[in-house]
């Protein structure tokens, strides 16, 4: 028929075992759209007091966390090549913005002060750059 991708509308969350995942399927229910709303700006404030944290966004149903970091001054992350950080599983630093343009990071590449990092995470409710590291 020529329909690319259906975009479905649950209110009552126990339906979405039905459902399963498909492919062609987004599904959208109003209480993950609040809760979302609500942890951002409860997340945002917090992050505002302790931590660097720029940008927040969930994928994968919730699974992955997309962050931005600002990297505000030296610290143990700017000290090391990648490839000498201790990150924990399931975290890649997908891009490194330096000066306006986009470095997709080796491990030779360093953090710098002023880069901003854009991280991709399995690790829910990150609220400082240094929970991506272990300890």
């Amino acid at each position: 028929v020529g329909v690319k991708k259906n975009i479905t509308k649950v209110n009552r969350t126990s339906l979405l075992e039905i459902i399963g995942d498909q492919d062609m399927t987004s599904i959208v229910t109003p209480k993950r759209i609040a809760v979302d709303t609500i942890m951002h700006f409860i997340r945002g404030r917090y992050n505002a007091q302790f931590s660097n944290l720029e940008a927040l966004h969930h994928v994968a149903n919730g699974r992955i966390e997309t962050l931005q970091f600002q990297i505000k001054e030296d610290n143990k992350l700017t000290q090391y090549p990648l490839s000498e950080l201790k990150l924990k599983k399931g975290v890649l630093i997908a891009a490194i913005i330096r000066d306006g343009k986009a470095i997709f990071p080796n491990g030779d590449d360093r953090l710098m002060v002023g880069d901003r990092i854009v991280v991709t995470t399995l690790i829910q409710n990150v609220t400082k750059i240094y929970d991506l590291v272990e300890r």
